[in-house]
């Protein structure tokens, strides 16, 4: 009985992993793209907010390395993934500077949306969550 109850109670925190990854995949993804749509915000907001989104981020990379996980896809290397989506959102960002130079604040959601599904679509590969 006492070995029953203890597979029981460990089922449910095994299964909710791939689910506390997607959660912590889909808040990195969504402050990535905050973080590319900052030149369009107001000095006195992106003063703090650019730094807030860069600590929350490494929190949740940190949070993410103690769920634990599917195997990863072959080939990948968790932080060469993370190094391209360093190097594909900063490049981003620099769009968006352009785009707010050019008086085209709204088109700052084009890059935006454009960091999110980077940096969601590589965790989800490398993180071998993809099916």
């Amino acid at each position: 009985m006492n070995s029953a109850s203890t597979v029981m109670n460990s089922s449910p925190t095994t299964a909710s992993a791939p689910a506390q990854r997607w959660g912590i995949h889909l808040a990195i993804a969504v402050l990535q793209a905050g973080f590319v749509a900052s030149p369009a915000l107001p000095d006195a907001i992106r003063t703090w907010a650019v730094p807030f989104t860069m600590l929350v981020t490494i929190g949740l990379l940190w949070l993410l390395g103690r769920v634990p996980r599917r195997a990863p896809l072959g080939g990948f290397s968790s932080w060469a993934a993370v190094g391209g989506v360093l190097v594909a959102v900063l490049g981003l960002l620099s769009v968006s500077f352009g785009l707010v130079a050019a008086d085209l604040h709204a088109w700052t959601l084009a890059t935006a949306a454009g960091g999110f599904l980077v940096t969601l679509g590589v965790a989800r590969t490398v993180d071998g969550s993809r099916s």
